[in-house]
């Protein structure tokens, strides 16, 4: 719940000050009618997969919506994913981190355009990441593949997107 009530805080910032307090007392009176998470494990399965994800030679998965835990020898997850990034047809490796000519175009972007050239503190990332793919196994899949999922939380185009 903290989490949420600093998430909100940061979000209403802007706002004034009688709209932050109506926002408060309404996301007050969500949360209290919130009934706490029940987990659907108990303690020692989650030591058990607390001591799983500290062994270095696996991976572990929660995939499906039914949350069940796949694990995957790292040597054999690396290899999956090498060959799905290199073998599909979709991906090309470039000479050079693209990043700095992304960013560049991006502010060029934001500076021409004089309505959002006004909040452009909050569009441009100030330490731009190089967004980071993973695999997630696609159980019902013979031979189970990966998934790509592509994580561009930090990136340039991040916050633009948002």
């Amino acid at each position: 719940m903290i989490d949420i009530m600093c998430n909100i805080e940061v979000g209403i910032r802007d706002l004034p000050d009688n709209a932050k307090e109506i926002i408060r007392q309404e996301c007050t009176v969500i949360l209290r009618k919130c009934k706490p998470h029940k987990d659907n494990i108990n303690k020692e399965e989650f030591d058990d997969l607390k001591s799983l994800n500290r062994n270095q030679d696996i991976v572990v998965f929660m995939v499906g919506k039914g949350g069940a835990n796949i694990i995957l020898d790292k040597v054999d997850y690396r290899k999956k994913m090498l060959d799905h990034l290199e073998n599909n047809g979709c991906y090309i490796k470039l000479g050079k981190n693209p990043l700095s000519r992304i960013s560049r175009v991006v502010v060029l972007a934001i500076k021409s355009n004089s309505l959002v050239y006004s909040f452009s503190h909050k569009l441009i990332e100030s330490s731009p990441m190089s967004p980071s793919v993973c695999g997630l196994p696609k159980i019902h899949n013979k031979g189970v593949p990966l998934r790509p999922i592509v994580n561009n939380i930090g990136g340039k185009t991040y916050l633009l997107a948002k």
